[in-house]
């Protein structure tokens, strides 16, 4: 039984101090110099669904739309990490025009000579969710 609890002992021991070196090895061991780019993070071009219109009549590009609301949590996400990123960013500004348009927007909007509006929301009416993801 003595032989065995030393046995054990023995290998933690000789265990903590390989894992103690390899430690030591890393932390020593020169890391890689990031580069950071001194060029601030361009924004997306966002417009108005007419000027986007009336842009692609000058230069035609397809025409994205982000439809966000104020309570919506993965729009929040989606402005705050995939909107930012610069390969993101750079893409769509050179590929599209950006549209963000509010889904709860009482605002007019009008497309080929239609104006639209935005019903009558109340969400005090609402049962339940105001939509879904």
């Amino acid at each position: 039984m003595k032989n065995i609890v030393n046995l054990l002992l023995s290998f933690f021991l000789l265990t903590s101090v390989a894992i103690a070196q390899t430690s030591t090895e890393l932390a020593t061991t020169s890391k890689p110099e990031t580069v950071k780019s001194t060029k601030p993070a361009a924004a997306i071009n966002w417009m108005t669904l007419e000027q986007a219109v009336a842009a692609n009549k000058k230069n035609p590009k397809k025409i994205m739309i982000d439809v966000y609301t104020e309570w919506c949590g993965p729009c929040k996400m989606m402005m705050a990490n995939t909107f930012t990123n610069p390969v993101i960013v750079d893409y769509i500004n050179k590929n599209y025009y950006a549209v963000k348009f509010n889904a709860e927007s009482k605002d007019k909007v009008t497309f080929k000579g239609v104006e639209y509006l935005n019903p009558d929301f109340d969400p005090a009416k609402v049962t339940g969710r105001n939509g879904t993801h």
